[in-house]
């Protein structure tokens, strides 16, 4: 198999085509992988977490990406460490993130993360980047939750194919509780001269099954279905691009010692 180009490479194969962070704006409803971009939302978690997600990409198995998170409290926060491997020896690429968020207060929380970027194209050569965030988080009420984060990727290696040395962004999301069983968020990012309305509602009907729905960077339709248990859930996601095709998530978050 061969990838297309390298434009595809650096846009396609990387972006996160079912969001990981479909409940990060909530205080009770959020998982820990979904938050690696959204440090500060991590200081509301009071749970030790651990969190898996294989990602199909567009049906080609080379673009499948594997995610794992891990969250433990720390006394009036919370630390949370991520990674995710994807490609084989044409195209690789590996991130680690270590985050952390702190409780200010009883609404409000500050957070910060970091972490590396690797990638290889087998023939355009690598690259290195770190990765940096930093914002804020505050519950309005107990339905509604705001939050605010600046977002950093600086090239720090030898590099054939980056376009740019260091591009800033910045994401604002909220979430809202509009009934027991509904909750819906919209984020809104903008990285250099692009901007993105990113929504989402997630509706639980039954107790232990639920279903999802919204839109990714690309503004294409992912939509999905949870099983919940007491302390774990399994989610199965799917979204199609009328060009590259389909892609299909699994999801998994465990809950070690569940305090909410």
């Amino acid at each position: 198999m061969a990838l297309p180009s390298l434009t595809f490479c650096q846009t396609w194969a990387n972006q996160d085509v079912i969001p990981l962070n479909r409940n990060a704006y909530s205080k009770t409803k959020s998982t820990q992988i979904g938050q690696t971009d959204i440090p500060a939302s991590l200081g509301f978690q009071r749970n030790v977490e651990l969190g898996l997600a294989i990602e199909n990409k567009y049906s080609i198995k080379e673009l499948t990406t594997l995610s794992l998170g891990f969250g433990i409290p720390l006394q009036n926060g919370y630390i949370g460490l991520n990674t995710s491997l994807q490609g084989n020896t044409l195209f690789s690429n590996y991130s680690g993130n270590l985050s952390y968020g702190i409780l200010i207060n009883k609404q409000t929380t500050l957070g910060i993360g970091s972490g590396i970027q690797f990638q290889n194209i087998k023939g355009y050569g690598s690259e290195k980047n770190i990765q940096v965030s930093a914002g804020i988080a505050h519950l309005i009420n107990e339905k509604t939750m705001f939050a605010f984060h600046y977002q950093l990727n600086q090239n720090i290696g030898p590099s054939s194919f980056a376009n740019k040395p260091k591009t800033e962004g910045l994401t604002l999301g909220i979430g809202y509780h509009l009934s027991k069983s509904v909750f819906i968020q919209l984020e809104a990012k903008k990285l250099q001269q692009q901007f993105r309305i990113l929504p989402n509602i997630n509706w639980s009907p039954f107790e232990k099954i639920g279903f999802w729905c919204g839109t990714n960077g690309s503004g294409n339709l992912h939509l999905g279905i949870i099983s919940a248990l007491k302390k774990s859930k399994a989610m199965l996601g799917f979204s199609n691009h009328p060009h590259l095709g389909y892609s299909m998530l699994l999801q998994f978050n465990y809950r070690i010692d569940d305090k909410n």
